[in-house]
């Protein structure tokens, strides 16, 4: 498929879970609207917009055009990694693909999803952590993203508001702890929300 389009500067195929079911790999950019709702508490609140976001209105059986591809596999011609570098090492993890497939586009590539190509990912075990890091680590990424992109008020806005909803959850589990239901989890919980807040969610490099 590459050597027959030559303008296409990333491939991604269709990915499964190891139970054979769709695992959603296509994207839209992010825009400070998905920000706020994605992987957050209030992402119920806003399922018109993230299903937009996470591309679902898109056939999983057809070839097309897309923002960015998920990392767990993407294929990148020797030429476009040439031109625009490598992963932006300042993410640890999460959004670096985001990054790469902006770059790739901005560069005036295509970024394609081709399912007539398909992989099996066991989702979530290059990123097996204590749940703290891994919700540090993930807001931190999408903070240095929205700083790099749409500018240090926007990324400094988002900050404060991941924050307040880690303090709002915060309250939220120990009022349920005090009340007796599942008291360990909320405890686990507490500590988790807890030292993400003292982290400050602050981007490495910013």
């Amino acid at each position: 498929y590459l050597e027959a389009h030559p303008d296409v500067g990333a491939l991604g195929p269709m990915v499964l879970n190891p139970d054979r079911t769709i695992q959603s790999s296509r994207r839209r950019f992010p825009t400070p609207a998905t920000a706020f709702f994605e992987s957050t508490w209030l992402e119920n609140l806003a399922p018109g917009l993230l299903r937009h976001y996470y591309a679902l209105d898109l056939p999983d059986d057809q070839t097309a055009d897309v923002d960015w591809l998920t990392g767990a596999c993407i294929l990148i011609p020797r030429a476009v990694y040439e031109s625009v570098g490598g992963m932006d090492e300042g993410y640890f993890m999460y959004s670096e693909e985001l990054d790469w497939c902006r770059r790739i586009k901005a560069a005036g590539w295509r970024v394609v999803y081709y399912p007539e190509a398909r992989i099996i990912h066991h989702y979530g075990k290059s990123s097996e952590q204590a749940v703290t890091a891994r919700h540090i680590n993930f807001q931190r990424a999408k903070l240095r993203y929205f700083r790099k992109y749409h500018g240090r008020m926007t990324a400094t806005v988002l900050r404060l508001f991941l924050l307040a909803i880690y303090a709002w959850q915060m309250v939220l589990e120990g009022v349920k702890g005090l009340l007796g239901s599942k008291r360990e989890l909320r405890r686990q919980r507490v500590r988790a929300y807890y030292d993400v807040l003292r982290s400050g969610l602050r981007p490495a490099g910013y």
